[in-house]
């Protein structure tokens, strides 16, 4: 599909579900973790600390597209990127310090976080529309050359083997313990350790509404949040999503807490959820620690943290 084509659908779709996140019901009630794994750690203090990095929609002529950086009350534009090049590749380093994406027509490239900054390219061959560039926890880079799987040492040097690709939109549990292929509009994930190895699929199944992609893992691959739509509506295609929706159990495949407007994972089993203009802090088993004001805009995606 086209580039331009293939983000304009998914920006149609994303405004559409942070519209409806605005209005959305009271979320379910979330069950016990159905994971035999061990307690999590104290979580940070607060849901709106640490640093979160959103993504503009408003600039709506599909030219460019701006990464803002919240900390607290303070809103900080940080990058402008290539509109396609933003919606369909780009990702923020777990520590906030840099923004890698697919350039048209170039490739792979790395910038510092920061208004300005100049790519320094790694790869001309690297994939930006299926498997884009992701990060995990430690810094290091997934990025794929057809159907190899390459992993970048944190602080750049040589690319190293890592996985042959099998799916599309790899996420790193939050913790790195696990690598999550997305859904690609089936509704089906792919999850794997965090070699890359011995891999387990999980559907996810909604009544009334279809699963079409993953934008963040948790800790340990026991939650992810995913982005629905209703029968009937269009799944989306080989192009990512970076929006989501629903906390589901990667074990159970059942859904934990509904009506968001995004959510990101923390690594001690934790996580914060956008809902309503709030940001709630939620611990391992959804019982929430504590809420703030949501500073970004409600068309604005969630697409990082960084403590």
């Amino acid at each position: 599909m086209n580039r331009r084509l293939a983000v304009s659908v998914l920006l149609l779709a994303a405004l559409a579900g942070c519209a409806k996140a605005q209005d959305a019901p009271p979320p379910t009630s979330p069950p016990a973790s159905s994971s035999s794994a061990p307690a999590p750690v104290t979580p940070p203090p607060g849901a709106a600390s640490g640093t979160l990095y959103y993504m503009e929609t408003a600039e709506r002529d599909f030219t460019n597209a701006t990464i803002h950086a919240v900390h607290g009350d303070q809103v900080t534009e940080t990058l402008v990127l290539k509109f396609s090049d933003a919606w369909l590749s780009a990702n923020v380093s777990p520590d906030g310090s840099q923004v890698s994406w697919v350039a048209e027509g170039v490739g792979l490239s790395i910038a510092e976080n920061k208004p300005g900054a100049k790519p320094r390219v790694i790869s001309a061959d690297a994939d930006g529309m299926c498997a884009e560039p992701v990060w995990r926890n430690d810094g290091s880079l997934l990025y794929a050359e057809g159907d190899k799987l390459l992993l970048l040492p944190p602080g750049g040097g040589t690319a190293v083997p890592f996985a042959t690709r099998t799916t599309c939109h790899y996420r790193f549990a939050a913790d790195g313990s696990a690598l999550v292929g997305g859904a690609a509009g089936t509704g089906t994930l792919v999850v794997l350790d965090k070699d890359g190895k011995n891999a387990r699929e999980v559907t996810i199944e909604i009544p009334g509404r279809n699963v079409i992609d993953m934008s963040s893992v948790g800790a340990g691959a026991r939650r992810a949040c995913v982005h629905t739509v209703k029968d009937g509506e269009p799944s989306g295609d080989v192009a990512r999503s970076l929006f989501c929706d629903t906390i589901v159990d990667l074990v159970s495949g059942k859904v934990v807490r509904d009506g968001l407007n995004g959510a990101v994972f923390l690594a001690d089993g934790s996580m914060i959820v956008r809902e309503k203009g709030e940001l709630i802090h939620l611990d391992e088993s959804g019982k929430e620690l504590d809420r703030a004001k949501d500073r970004g805009k409600a068309d604005w995606i969630l697409i990082g943290r960084a403590a």
